[in-house]
């Protein structure tokens, strides 16, 4: 859609840029690295990077507005419960909500909650 015709149809609604937003959901894959040397002899032809098991999913849910507001962060962490040390960098300047599943992966279940809790109290007075 060129940008004369979305700026039409959100006049033509009365959609105001501050009521647009895109919620979006990011994986992270913890503890393997993207590039790696392996040193090895020559005559192995084909060398193996050996991975020590330490992998962890997290997934990142965060909200924006055309108007570029960022809402705060929601991180899912794969745990079988809550860790208080998940908040030893949270500040009330840049707050984030955490929670938690089996595989570290959002469900509907936490999609909801993310609206409940974060996006529905912040964007209410907009």
């Amino acid at each position: 859609m060129t940008s004369s015709r979305l700026k039409r149809a959100l006049d033509e609604h009365g959609i105001e840029v501050h009521n647009i937003w895109n919620i979006n959901e990011k994986g992270f894959l913890l503890g393997k690295a993207l590039k790696a040397h392996v040193i090895c002899t020559r005559a192995r032809r084909n060398p193996r990077l050996v991975q020590d098991g330490e992998r962890k999913f997290v997934t990142v849910l965060q909200g924006v507005s055309a108007a570029g507001v960022l809402l705060p962060p929601l991180i899912i962490d794969k745990e079988a419960a809550h860790w208080m040390g998940w908040h030893a960098y949270v500040t009330e300047d840049e707050p984030a909500y955490f929670a938690y599943s089996p595989k570290g992966w959002t469900d509907n279940e936490l999609g909801v909650e993310y609206l409940v809790q974060v996006f529905e109290p912040q964007t209410a007075a907009v």
